[in-house]
């Protein structure tokens, strides 16, 4: 058992070399935010500055000769920046007590805070985090302030899922539901380009039940992939389906009960994630009251929509 001043140093320098390592593998490991490209604003800025072009005009025809110049529109979006952060320690006597096991606790604070930093791109940071979705019906809800807002509130809405509402309760409502989400992006910006899919995955579940399964025994979800996945639609699909309650559910819903569909081209010109710090300690080490070490880790980001018409969030469903 560690007991010395001497060996918590030394302890202290192996754990941080072990949590700086998870800190960056924890940033790479959520499989629908690293679709979404990467934009890297200058170090520790308040705002990330989009230019954002627009149509160009005079592009002529006939015999090429000198007149008026091409031009294209240009404008410029700017996205508000937030710190996602944690004050981690440690001190001689969580070495004593939790011995080897006090890297496992850490690790897993450290998985925490990268869970709420990217659920903060998608929904959001808030000044006083996200619920434990454990303890949580509507499952890692915001608290507190909002400091901005996330891909989810600057999405385009996609409603009456069903042509009519969006309580999906008759045999053909799935399959409306799912071709409606991808066709609601315009063609131009499909054309060439596969739709990411995000849904909670209550939403699989009842869209695989007996009520959405035809005569010929697919369901409903089945034939949908089959067109849009490998079969000729031109709203091609892809097959990399991406399942989550923390990042799809919005504030009121209930998991299990309540679903969304989210539907993304994930190009750099429609949606970014920007940053201006990356995952990782801020600062030196502070010395605590009772011998241990204080560290800050935070990200600094905002999560970007450039073009809400080919980011897409449905409303509510029901069953």
């Amino acid at each position: 058992m560690v007991t010395t001043a001497t060996n918590v140093q030394v302890f202290d320098k192996e754990l941080y070399q072990a949590l700086a390592e998870r800190a960056s593998a924890y940033a790479r490991e959520n499989a629908l935010v690293n679709k979404i490209p990467v934009a890297l604003a200058p170090f520790n800025m308040e705002q990330y500055k989009k230019p954002v072009f627009g149509e160009t005009d005079n592009i002529r025809g006939g015999r090429p000769s000198v007149g008026d110049k091409v031009t294209t529109r240009k404008d410029t979006k700017v996205f508000e920046l937030a710190d996602v952060y944690m004050t981690l320690y440690w001190d001689q006597y969580d070495i004593m007590k939790e011995g080897k096991f006090l890297e496992q606790m850490k690790t897993e604070q450290l998985q925490e805070w990268a869970r709420q930093a990217n659920m903060s791109l998608l929904k959001g940071v808030f000044d006083e985090g996200y619920s434990n979705p454990a303890v949580d019906a509507t499952g890692s809800a915001g608290q507190g302030n909002k400091l901005i807002n996330g891909i989810l509130d600057d999405a385009d809405t996609v409603a009456d899922l069903d042509g009519t509402d969006s309580a999906l309760t008759a045999a053909g409502d799935v399959y409306a539901a799912l071709v409606k989400m991808v066709t609601s992006i315009p063609f131009r910006y499909v054309q060439g380009k596969e739709i990411i899919l995000g849904m909670t995955p209550h939403f699989y579940e009842m869209a695989n039940s007996a009520t959405f399964t035809n005569t010929a025994g697919k369901t409903e979800w089945e034939m949908f992939m089959d067109k849009h996945v490998s079969g000729p639609s031109p709203y091609k699909v892809s097959s990399e389906i991406m399942f989550s309650d923390d990042l799809f559910k919005v504030a009121g819903d209930v998991t299990n009960t309540n679903d969304r569909l989210f539907a993304v081209i994930a190009e750099p010109n429609i949606i970014e994630r920007a940053y201006s710090r990356g995952f990782g300690k801020m600062g030196p080490d502070i010395p605590n009251s009772v011998g241990g070490i204080e560290q800050t880790w935070t990200v600094k980001e905002a999560g970007c929509v450039i073009r809400p018409e080919a980011v897409l969030l449905s409303e509510v469903i029901t069953w």
